[in-house]
């Protein structure tokens, strides 16, 4: 899927902020601590994930979809908010599955699915409030660099 400067300048900013928030959610309920190694490691590994699955999967144009379906004006609220629950759908789902994996200790793996399904509905929340927060400042930070877009 191609992008403009302006949509890459969005999606890194948004890839950046749900990284540092799932970095900070995860390890807490993994093991109930955080380390400064795991915040960076998770900063970096969320950030990578995260980035290449909005290259590859049309996140803004599901999310459109989604809003259109539900009868909501463009540019509104509730668009907004219809939206970016799509995208947490997609990304949170995709991204909790990847980085659960990742961090999980090999010995705890044979309860994957069980560990990982426990802590879902923590990381959907966190996935949307941070998506409903990142994308507005996104817009911003896009427009300052790159002017409105066309």
């Amino acid at each position: 899927m191609k992008h403009d400067k302006f949509g890459l300048i969005v999606i890194i900013w948004m890839c950046l902020f749900l990284a540092c928030v799932l970095s900070l959610i995860l390890p807490i309920i993994f093991s109930g601590s955080l380390t400064p190694g795991e915040f960076v490691e998770g900063v970096v590994v969320s950030f990578a994930i995260s980035f290449v699955i909005s290259l590859i999967i049309p996140l803004k144009e599901w999310g459109g979809r989604a809003a259109a379906a539900c009868r909501a004006e463009p540019d509104t609220l509730p668009w907004h908010l219809v939206s970016m629950a799509a995208l947490t759908l997609i990304m949170g789902t995709l991204l909790s599955l990847s980085m659960a994996f990742y961090f999980m200790p090999p010995e705890a793996r044979a309860n994957f699915f069980f560990i990982w399904i426990r802590m879902y509905p923590i990381v959907m929340i966190g996935t949307y409030i941070s998506a409903l927060i990142a994308a507005p400042i996104g817009v911003a930070i896009a427009r300052k660099c790159c002017g409105v877009p066309k």
